[in-house]
């Protein structure tokens, strides 16, 4: 996991994974609180495409999108 789910950040951190980890959140968000398909959030947050949002959702909180939503 890139940032803890508590969303302290360290100085080991990059600027890209932090970044990262704020898309996400934001997506989290989206998930949560709207009907938009993964798909649509995955192109909203300015993921080329399913796969690679997938694969940071599950990079930082450890489970992947569709799992947030159930």
């Amino acid at each position: 996991m890139i940032i803890p789910n508590h969303g302290l950040i360290d100085e080991q951190n990059t600027h890209t994974q932090y970044h990262q980890f704020i898309r996400i959140q934001r997506a989290k968000h989206l998930i949560q609180f709207t009907d938009d398909s993964i798909d649509a959030i995955a192109e909203k947050m300015g993921y080329p495409n399913i796969h690679a949002f997938s694969r940071a959702f599950k990079t930082v909180d450890g489970i992947p999108p569709s799992f947030y939503r159930n």
